[in-house]
């Protein structure tokens, strides 16, 4: 068990470690809409720009080196129930089913870390290949829900934004292409830092973002894939949840909703860890994964070093206009500078 720790999270412009400033490695995906995911790529199947600039394309590279993957689960009392009261076990078993479902589904190689968040983040256990550790400690958390809710160290109300920036610090370092999962409903009240800025942080570190987003009876949404959106981020435009989608989407991410659950899928005396509900779930969550655990590196070269950010498209070149709306291309959307030689 870890001890939580004051974290300020800085931003930094990227080092391109073994690259010079003329070229530039940039993790993404691509999927069809009816999530086939065998997709083979070249480089002439690929446009990029960094702003006005067009960029050239040398190598697309599909990337299946050990990863560090962190699950980041919201305890906050919106979570349990949406009048904020913390009688709701379902909606408390459903989450931590969903975190060893993850645990259970995603390869060996990668490390996994594990914390939690409410009015303030605390870690779990370091990145760890451990699945038993991960597991335990899950099992511990889902079962013993009122020993948990009593602890005062998580403090009041939710801080989304400031526990995706802490877990950056507190977790790193990561590699591009690392992942940090969040299971939440996308509440925050609380947070000190904008989500601009969480935004910036994990553009320089790399990292793409993911969500499971509960959503509550209403809301239109039973299951939802759908990409996400491609605009910059102004808090005041959005919802809380449009704003996880866009800002999971502007780091090459994905964020995944379903109806909070007012029924449990498999209780006492132990939390599964194959998630057993609606098949459509199941796929849902299968192809969140995929995301997660495997993506490919374009590497782009520069006319001349770029040391300013920019925004970045990348797209697919094809003169199929028909095969380019079924298919969706996930990357982060601004190029950071660069302080390499």
């Amino acid at each position: 068990m870890l001890v939580g720790c004051l974290i300020v999270f800085v931003l930094t412009a990227t080092r391109c470690e073994g690259q010079s400033c003329t070229t530039r490695d940039i993790p993404f995906n691509i999927f069809s809409h009816d999530q086939n995911h065998e997709l083979s790529l070249s480089p002439s199947d690929l446009d990029a720009s960094a702003g006005r600039q067009r960029l050239t394309i040398a190598a697309v590279m599909p990337r299946t080196e050990s990863r560090k993957i962190v699950v980041l689960s919201d305890v906050s009392g919106s979570m349990l129930q949406p009048d904020g009261a913390r009688s709701n076990t379902n909606s408390w078993h459903f989450q931590w089913e969903l975190a060893a479902d993850f645990i259970s589904a995603v390869p060996a190689e990668h490390e996994v870390g594990l914390a939690v968040f409410a009015g303030r983040m605390r870690p779990i256990l370091w990145p760890t290949r451990d699945r038993a550790a991960l597991l335990d400690q899950i099992q511990s958390f889902g079962l013993h829900r009122t020993e948990f809710l009593a602890q005062k160290d998580l403090g009041t109300g939710t801080a989304l934004w400031d526990a995706i920036g802490e877990a950056v610090g507190m977790f790193g370092p990561f590699n591009p292409g690392d992942a940090i999962y969040v299971i939440s409903d996308a509440d925050d009240n609380t947070s000190k830092a904008p989500a601009e800025l969480v935004k910036e942080t994990l553009l320089n570190a790399g990292i793409r973002l993911f969500a499971f987003r509960f959503v509550d009876p209403g809301s239109g949404i039973v299951f939802s894939n759908s990409p996400p959106g491609l605009s910059g981020l102004v808090e005041s435009r959005y919802t809380l949840g449009e704003l996880l989608r866009d800002l999971a989407g502007e780091t090459g991410g994905w964020v995944t909703s379903a109806l909070r659950p007012r029924a449990g899928f498999g209780l006492d005396p132990r939390l599964p860890t194959h998630f057993e509900g609606p098949p459509e779930m199941r796929r849902t969550l299968d192809f969140l994964y995929w995301l997660m655990e495997g993506f490919y590196t374009v590497r782009v070269g520069f006319p001349a070093p770029r040391l300013r950010a920019a925004p970045l498209t990348l797209s697919l070149r094809s003169a199929n206009k028909a095969r380019q709306r079924e298919l969706t291309i996930t990357y982060p959307h601004t190029l950071r500078p660069c302080t390499g030689n």
